[in-house]
C-alpha cells in the first residue's frame, strides 16, 4: 500500500461516494514498489461491503474519467485481472470560488499558489516516510533477499491483511528481533525444506504467533543425526519441527 496513492485518492472529485469509496480501496491495494493496482473484484467487495456488480460499474466509471489507467497488463491464475495505475501525473481539480471572498482575499490565495512549491504525492515510497511507518514493507524485502536464492516462497504483494499481520508480529517482538529470525532462516534445514514432507518456511508460516520465538529459540535448529541419511534422533518427545509439519499435513 502507497500512502501517497491513498493521499491522492482522497483528494480527487468522483461522481459519487460510492465511486470515490472504491478509488480508495483501489489505492489502499497498490503495489508499494510499482505502484500497480490488481485487486480482485472479490476482495474489493469484501473490503468495501459493496456488491459485485457496484464495483465493476465504478471501476469502469475510474476508467472513463482516466483517474484509472488500464497498462493493458492482465495477472491472476487466469490471466484477466486488469492490472491498473493510478493516474497521479494528473493536476486536481481546482475547488470552486466562493463568492464572499474579498477579491483581496483572492490575490492572496492566487500569490500562495504562485509561491508555494508542488505537493503532488509521487508514485512510490518517500524518502521522508518514517520508518515505523513501512517496516512491513522492509520484512518483506528482507525475507525476499533471503528466500529466492533457497526457493522459498514469498508473497508478491502486501495486502492490509498481511500488513496487519506482520505488524502484529513486530509489536509483540520488535523489528530487531523479526530480522534475527529471517536471518537465522537459512541455517535451520527444517525451515530450508529439506527435512520433511513440505516445502519449507514461506510468511505464512513465519508470521504465526509462535513461530518466531521458537526460531529464536532454536526449536528449529538441525539437531544431531545417528548417520548422514537417517531422520533426526528420536528423544521420546515431538520437536517444534515435526509438530510444524504435522500441523501444515506433513
Amino acid at each position: 500500500m502507497s500512502s501517497e496513492a491513498l493521499a491522492w485518492a482522497f483528494k480527487q472529485e468522483c461522481k459519487s461516494s460510492s465511486v470515490k469509496f472504491t478509488l480508495v480501496a483501489l489505492c489502499e491495494c497498490a503495489n508499494y514498489r510499482t505502484g500497480r493496482i490488481y485487486p480482485s473484484v472479490e476482495h474489493l467487495c469484501e473490503i468495501t461491503g459493496q456488491n459485485r456488480k457496484t464495483i465493476i460499474g465504478n471501476i469502469a466509471e475510474l476508467e472513463r474519467q482516466g483517474v484509472l489507467v488500464d497498462t493493458g497488463e492482465r495477472t491472476g491464475k487466469t490471466k484477466q485481472i486488469k492490472v491498473y495505475q493510478a493516474a497521479m501525473g494528473s493536476i486536481p481539480k481546482a475547488e470552486p470560488s466562493q463568492k464572499r471572498n474579498s477579491s483581496e482575499n483572492g490575490r492572496k490565495q492566487s500569490q500562495k499558489r504562485d509561491t508555494e512549491p508542488s505537493k503532488e504525492p509521487s508514485i512510490g515510497l518517500s524518502d521522508d516516510k518514517p520508518r515505523s511507518a513501512r517496516q512491513a514493507e522492509e520484512v518483506l524485502e528482507r525475507w525476499a533477499s533471503m528466500a529466492k536464492p533457497l526457493s522459498l516462497s514469498c508473497w508478491e504483494k502486501l495486502t492490509p491483511k498481511r500488513r496487519r499481520t506482520i505488524n502484529a508480529r513486530i509489536s509483540e517482538h520488535g523489528f530487531d528481533a523479526i530480522t534475527q529470525a529471517i536471518e537465522h532462516v537459512p541455517k535451520s534445514a527444517f525451515l530450508r525444506g529439506e527435512t520433511g514432507n513440505w516445502n519449507g518456511a514461506n510468511l505464512d508460516f513465519f508470521t504465526r504467533p509462535d513461530t518466531i520465538p521458537k526460531i529464536l529459540e532454536g526449536q528449529y535448529d538441525d539437531r544431531q543425526r545417528t548417520s548422514p541419511n537417517s531422520s533426526y534422533r528420536s528423544t521420546g518427545t515431538a520437536t517444534a519441527a515435526q509438530r510444524a509439519i504435522a500441523s501444515l499435513g506433513g
